[in-house]
């Protein structure tokens, strides 16, 4: 656990479980890392899906498309997991908030977003993005960076905090991925967070609209939808 040993791709020391040979790995990489594995047959790639494939057989058994999965596949994507996703044409989740806006090649960045992926601003364990923006430095880089990727008529208004936020929503909806997720917190503007993660706390997952929530002021989705549609397909990259 230590050196990052995966339970599946470590023939070296863990033979009994082992899918993936030696002849298959990349000894220069750390054994944690996503190319560790370098290759797969389709038989490998078979007994790495069995516990999946039950759940793909589930969704279609009731009527859904299998790509209706959303697989919580966060920084991270090593070889046989991605072998695995492209089989059944599903994607990965990415969280834009968490995106390196100096690195293009960034996987939450949503230039990088594939059709089959899950574009979100925040979910249960990140902080609410209304939160993120009150920090003056993430407000102006997130500011320069929509500029650049959305035809907005106004980019003055990017200095509001709650445009900025709805103008990230709307880059969702502008890029690839076809589908969007919206976490409440996010949607009614709460700055409250709902979990972080490794932190033992009395109130975690307990973060609840008030009865009055038709006060708050969250993302305009309609708005959101309107810049999007300013951006010009060729744009969508």
């Amino acid at each position: 656990m230590q050196a990052g040993t995966r339970l599946f791709d470590s023939p070296d020391c863990l033979s009994r479980y082992a899918i993936a040979r030696l002849d298959q790995l990349d000894p220069s990489l750390p054994r944690h890392a996503d190319g560790w594995v370098r290759e797969l047959d389709e038989t490998q790639v078979d007994r790495y899906a069995a516990l999946f494939e039950i759940l793909v057989d589930s969704a279609r058994r009731h009527g859904r498309d299998p790509r209706d999965l959303s697989c919580e596949v966060l920084s991270t994507m090593p070889r046989p997991l991605a072998c695995v996703l492209q089989r059944y044409g599903l994607g990965r989740w990415r969280v834009t908030q968490k995106a390196d806006l100096a690195d293009p090649r960034d996987v939450y960045r949503l230039e990088n977003a594939a059709r089959e992926d899950w574009v979100m601003l925040g979910n249960h364990d990140t902080a609410p993005i209304f939160a993120l923006l009150r920090d003056p430095a993430r407000r102006d880089a997130w500011a320069r960076h929509l500029a650049a990727r959305l035809a907005l008529r106004r980019p003055e208004r990017l200095v509001e905090p709650h445009f900025l936020a709805t103008a990230m929503l709307a880059e969702l909806f502008a890029s690839r991925a076809e589908n969007v997720m919206i976490f409440f917190a996010d949607l009614f503007g709460l700055e409250e967070r709902f979990n972080t993660p490794g932190v033992t706390r009395d109130d975690t997952w307990t973060l609840r609209l008030p009865p009055d929530f038709e006060r708050l002021r969250g993302l305009d989705i309609p708005l959101a939808i309107e810049l999007a549609l300013q951006v010009d397909g060729a744009e969508r990259r």
